[in-house]
């Protein structure tokens, strides 16, 4: 018999009856699933003479998504094994290095799927409500394990209890201010190969409970993923504009403390060593704007005002001042695995020329560090799908220069991701998200694009660039 990995109980027979598959995937911890190709054709797609080699397949036994994505409950499974008059053989991996050698998916009895690699969910917090919990149980189905650091100075009991009931490994922090925590340590804390990490408010898109998401974890390039989150407002609805949207977090990181620069400041963000990737739908819904008063909320950007002066961020939560559109939430899932990914390739030095920029709404007059939104339409003539992806984004930018010293005040301003992706020899349109300089006076704003660690596009291409004066007025 295969041996078997820590922590796994071993099956006692490695020929399972459609009769004992589901009770199977409930009391082992990962299985390797093989079965006739005819079989593996009829499970995937509901019909036994579809071309489909059984090395490409993935049962979710848990996940229970639509029959005719090729997923079913594990009542349905044995359903339709039994319907199809076979029996499955299913064996322990001798090795995660096997395992991936193969090809063949493993079997997970919490998350109904996994590859060789292990995910931690990772909680930091002092509160956990009777709603949150309910979206860390689902994301318990999606990771091997949940690790919860709790500030027991600020923890009322119900948090422990609540966690206590997920399941997750309880460890003990004091300190309200969570970018003093030793990082490193709560990192190795974690047992798995990877860490998701979630706030107390927040909960994952649905994209995360289809099982195949975990392909993504096969690359051995990638050390950590950047994935969109929505700020999800009190009707339900989300903010579709930036900066609110795709607001790019990393949230999927391998463990390897060592590799992180961890933060030290309110708003700061990891920095990792290794290659980043952009996720498209893997998002995280963001609830703070829902669950906290508008009063409360100004009194947060007010606090994060005294700590961090001009970078407090303190509009994100004062949504409600803002001409901000707001989008349904996806009603179905959108992943698929092939274009999970975004990518973006270095673009040739001449590609600048074959670029050009139609801008209108840009106000004559604006108040010190006053969001403003501009209408931008993109006309890409060169041979590349243009997008905000790894490992060279492309981004609509801007800088604003002091009038008529043309100093430079601010270079590196905000960004807008250019999603969806833009086409060959096709025109998009965007809002261009623009924030006024802190002090008050006279300016020239320009507007331009960027692709990220390569040069600004509009070095080979001046008439890229454009420029507007703008009145700036102490607010």
């Amino acid at each position: 018999m295969d041996s078997v990995a820590d922590g796994e109980q071993p099956i006692n027979s490695t020929s399972f009856s459609a009769a004992h598959l589901s009770s199977a995937f409930l009391t082992s911890g990962r299985l390797r699933l093989m079965a006739e190709a005819s079989v593996a054709r009829y499970i995937a797609t509901g019909n036994p003479k579809t071309s489909l080699s059984h090395l490409d397949m993935a049962i979710s036994p848990q996940a229970g998504v639509s029959k005719d994505k090729g997923w079913y409950s594990g009542s349905a499974i044995s359903d339709v094994i039994f319907e199809a008059g076979t029996r499955f053989n299913v064996q322990r991996s001798t090795s995660n290095d096997e395992l991936q050698k193969s090809g063949v998916v493993a079997l997970n009895s919490r998350t109904g799927y996994t590859n060789a690699m292990r995910v931690s969910g990772l909680l930091i917090t002092h509160q956990l409500s009777e709603e949150a919990a309910g979206w860390f149980y689902d994301l318990r189905q999606v990771v091997d394990e949940l690790v919860a650091f709790v500030d027991e100075d600020r923890a009322d009991p119900a948090v422990r209890e609540r966690l206590e009931k997920l399941d997750a490994r309880i460890f003990t922090t004091h300190g309200p201010v969570f970018y003093n925590f030793d990082f490193a340590e709560i990192i190795g804390a974690c047992q798995g190969d990877w860490v998701l990490k979630v706030d107390y408010d927040e909960e994952l898109s649905r994209e995360w409970h289809d099982p195949r998401w975990r392909q993504i974890l096969e690359t051995e390039k990638v050390s950590h993923y950047w994935s969109p989150r929505r700020w999800i407002t009190p009707s339900g609805n989300y903010l579709d504009r930036e900066p609110w949207w795709p607001d790019r977090q990393i949230r999927l990181f391998r463990k390897r403390p060592e590799e992180i620069t961890f933060p030290t400041k309110l708003h700061e963000t990891m920095r990792m060593k290794g290659e980043a990737a952009y996720l498209r739908t893997l998002a995280i819904h963001h609830h703070d704007l829902r669950l906290a008063s508008r009063e409360s909320r100004e009194e947060k950007a007010r606090s994060y005002e005294r700590e961090r002066p001009g970078n407090s961020l303190g509009y994100y939560y004062l949504f409600e001042d803002y001409d901000v559109p707001e989008t349904p939430l996806p009603s179905v899932s959108a992943f698929d695995p092939e274009r999970e990914l975004l990518h973006m390739g270095r673009l040739n030095p001449d590609d600048g020329k074959n670029l050009s920029l139609r801008i209108s709404g840009v106000p004559l007059a604006l108040e010190t560090r006053q969001l403003c939104w501009l209408d931008v339409a993109l006309t890409n003539d060169t041979s590349q799908v243009l997008c905000s992806g790894a490992p060279f984004p492309v981004n609509l930018a801007y800088h604003w220069l002091e009038y008529p010293s043309r100093e430079m005040i601010v270079f590196d301003g905000e960004r807008t991701a250019l999603l969806p992706e833009l086409a060959p020899q096709k025109t998009g349109e965007w809002k261009m998200f623009v924030i006024a300089p802190e002090k008050p006076g006279t300016y020239l704003l320009q507007l331009t694009m960027v692709q990220e660690q390569v040069r600004w596009l509009d070095s080979q291409n001046p008439d890229l660039r454009q420029e507007f004066k703008v009145e700036v007025k102490r607010s």
